[in-house]
């Protein structure tokens, strides 16, 4: 059996490709019968062999698998770069265009380090005040312009009395028309488009 067209893969792939268990290959790594690549990845060529030989795995329909998910190797980026690079990819895995299993060590390593920066930047953001809760701002709006209106609606019976005196006109008269144009006043308000979080 020619096993010279398998490509390195990782343990969950090269697993699947000898029909056994993630937990037998693991074995097999810790017996010494399996070849290792420089990257960490199963050297499928040559484990396969050996297995073989051993009379390990299921090895006679042996198909190479469909080729696994590879990042690019570093470069001289921004930061602003890698981390839209590091989220395409993470929305890519949510969104099942990527499967996780199909990942190798260093893959998942990968998206695990990012994902760790990318949730240290975002304590640090909020800790240092540049980022807010959203249901807090809103909260805190709706706390503000709640007094604000509570002010606005009471404040015609707090001047009324005395500019009716100063400006020698009828109180009531005047109450009634200062409440009328703070009620349009505060509808005019509302009826504003406001910016949404």
């Amino acid at each position: 059996m020619d096993f010279s067209k398998l490509e390195p893969l990782s343990q969950a792939k090269f697993a699947k490709i000898a029909g056994v268990s993630g937990k037998t290959v693991s074995d097999w790594k810790s017996k010494g019968y399996l070849t290792f690549t420089d990257d960490g990845l199963v050297d499928s060529a040559a484990s396969a062999k050996v297995l073989h030989d051993r009379g390990l795995g299921k090895f006679e329909t042996v198909t190479p698998p469909a080729a696994t998910v590879t990042l690019a190797e570093p470069t001289e980026e921004s930061d602003a770069d890698t981390e839209s690079q590091a989220a395409n990819l993470m929305m890519q895995i949510l969104d099942g265009q990527v499967e996780m299993e199909l990942l190798t060590y260093k893959e998942a390593e990968t998206y695990k380090e990012n994902y760790l920066a990318m949730n240290a930047r975002l304590k640090y953001e909020h800790s240092a005040g540049r980022l807010v809760e959203k249901a807090a701002v809103e909260k805190l709006f709706i706390e503000r312009w709640s007094a604000e209106r509570d002010a606005w609606e009471v404040w015609p019976s707090l001047v009324c009395g005395t500019l009716a005196a100063k400006f020698g006109i009828d109180q009531i008269q005047l109450r009634v028309a200062l409440e009328d144009a703070v009620e349009a006043q505060l509808k005019d308000r509302v009826s504003r488009p406001t910016v949404k979080l």
